[in-house]
């Protein structure tokens, strides 16, 4: 059955809002998660029509808008963006009804650079939709693409090589998996998995620094594989944040989503720790062991003295590291680190920009307020700062490398206890 659009004026004002509401997009109605159905009031749907641009005072203003939207969405072959999967194969244009031997020309241009450009002759392809619409007739028709189809992001365009007269018109094409990645162990087995799930910075421990890290993960994967039976630890947004108010202390509103927060590296757990006399006797001095037990007991996680003092203990091992670093024995940070590439190297002399930065003025809290000449990070105040500061860049490197190796520790004592998925980090 090919459904057949035609612009007819509305019968009442809420007659327009109900219309105008389908066109737009917004749910008439719905059912919350006690069950209870809630129908759409017309105040709220004339609420968020005019939130999207849409006069929607009276009967004619909602019926002029809906005429251009059917306009808009008819007059031209393609919309603004086409998602498909990567087995798709045709895509939808509408287009204005012709006499025959009309032809179009569809051009692709994969996000490799490469092109790909065929004719078409609509006719030959199927009828799914007609519209009637300012004295005009259109129909939308289901074309056929004759290439395999590449995941990406492209842009198609499509143009009349005779018989239309439209301008050529362009859109993005983005062809998305048909299915997220699922692990070699389940892929054709469709076996369900459990596990349960944990916000890292809240797990409690009489050994952590008053928030939960890399360590506190081991006795729960234990839990969760002797006692559960489960195939995950799900954990919060491990994301990098500054780790102090108002700017800021959520997982949810990261400063970096490629690179981890310090926070929850184990000191106790590194190479320096276990080769520094003076780091082991600062670390069980009363003084020191006195912070511990109060973060340890605050009611809710210190993130600003959590990381002021791993910061500092950690620039401590630091020096550790860095005597190994000089004399060339950190061969596979080394290499860790430049398969990492520009992404870690800027991160990290933002990090180093920041500290330095935001020590010397306490209002700078964004990088949007630093001086102009250290918002870009190729310009000469910035790789000038680089090569002063090349020991603190160096060390939020060393960071990452401390945390990229405790989680894959604990992804490894996952697998060991045969938990099929292991960690599962939100994104």
């Amino acid at each position: 059955m090919t459904i057949h659009t035609l612009f007819v004026p509305s019968d009442s004002i809420e007659d327009a809002l109900s219309r105008a509401g389908a066109v737009w997009g917004i749910e008439p109605e719905y059912w919350d998660i006690f069950g209870r159905h809630h129908v759409t009031p017309p105040s709220v749907t004339q609420a968020i029509l005019r939130s999207r641009g849409v006069a929607a005072d009276t009967q004619e203003q909602l019926d002029a808008a809906i005429e251009e939207m059917l306009w808009w969405q008819w007059s031209r072959p393609v919309g603004p963006v086409i998602v498909l999967g990567e087995h798709d194969h045709n895509i939808e244009l509408t287009l204005p009804v012709q006499v025959g031997g009309s032809r179009l020309r569809i051009s692709i241009f994969w996000e490799s650079g490469e092109t790909a450009s065929f004719d078409v002759d609509p006719d030959k392809s199927p009828v799914s939709r007609t519209a009637e619409l300012r004295g005009a007739r259109f129909e939308a028709r289901s074309i056929p693409l004759p290439t395999p189809l590449p995941l990406g992001y492209h842009d198609l365009t499509v143009e009349g090589v005779a018989g239309y007269s439209f301008p050529p018109t362009k859109c993005r094409l983005i062809v998305g998996p048909d299915h997220a990645w699922c692990p070699p162990e389940y892929a054709g087995n469709y076996r369900r998995a459990a596990g349960i799930t944990v916000s890292l910075y809240g797990v409690r421990s009489a050994r952590n620094w008053g928030c939960g890290d890399a360590t506190d993960l081991i006795p729960l994967l234990d839990w969760l594989a002797s006692d559960v039976q489960g195939s995950f630890l799900g954990l919060n947004p491990l994301h990098a944040i500054h780790n102090r108010t108002p700017y800021n202390t959520s997982p949810y509103l990261p400063n970096c989503t490629l690179y981890r927060n310090f926070i929850y590296i184990d000191p106790e757990q590194t190479e320096e720790f276990a080769g520094s006399m003076l780091a082991q006797r600062i670390h069980g001095s009363e003084k020191f062991q006195t912070q511990l037990v109060q973060l340890r007991a605050s009611e809710f996680v210190e993130y600003e003295k959590v990381a002021r003092l791993k910061l500092r203990f950690l620039k401590l091992l630091f020096r550790t590291f860095l005597r190994h670093w000089r004399n060339g024995d950190a061969d596979a940070f080394r290499v860790w680190a430049q398969q990492e590439g520009v992404a870690l190297h800027r991160y990290a002399t933002y990090c180093a920009l920041d500290e330095t930065l935001h020590k010397a003025n306490r209002d700078l809290w964004l990088w949007t307020d630093w001086p102009e000449e250290y918002r870009n990070p190729e310009s000469a105040a910035s790789e000038a700062f680089e090569k002063k500061h090349w020991r603190l860049i160096l060390f939020y490197k060393w960071l990452q490398w401390l945390l990229d190796r405790q989680f894959a520790a604990d992804q490894q004592h996952a697998r060991d206890r045969k938990l099929t998925i292991g960690l599962y980090h939100d994104l």
